[in-house]
Order: C-alpha cells, then structure tokens, then sequence
C-alpha cells in the first residue's frame, strides 16, 4: 500500500478506512465496558479488583 508523507491512504476509500471504527448494535452489545483491566488500573480508579485479583495495599 502507498503511504504518503501526511498520513492517508491514497488506496484506501473512506469506508474502508473507517470501517474498523463502525460496529454494528449486536458488536456492541458484545463488548465488555471496561475490558479486563490490570488490577492497578483498578487501583488507580479505586476500584475494587474482583477477589482472587493482586491489588496494592493502602501504604502504597
């Protein structure tokens, strides 16, 4: 594929350049909210990690 300096796909339309950005309502639906997020992560947003999960004291 030709790449040009500024970036754009000049092989490319635009719906195949924004089709990996558009899902459909089912594709969605079948997303987690939040993903798998790395328990700091969780700590950070203060959020409980489910039980079982590593998590950082207070001290920390």
């Amino acid at each position: 594929m030709l790449k040009t300096p500024t970036g754009s796909w000049e092989s490319k339309s635009d719906a195949e350049l924004l089709a990996d950005f558009i899902v459909t309502r089912k594709q969605r639906r079948a997303m987690p909210v939040i993903g798998n997020p790395e328990p700091d992560v969780l700590w950070r947003l203060d959020i409980t990690p489910p039980s079982g999960s590593r998590s950082r004291s207070a001290s920390a």
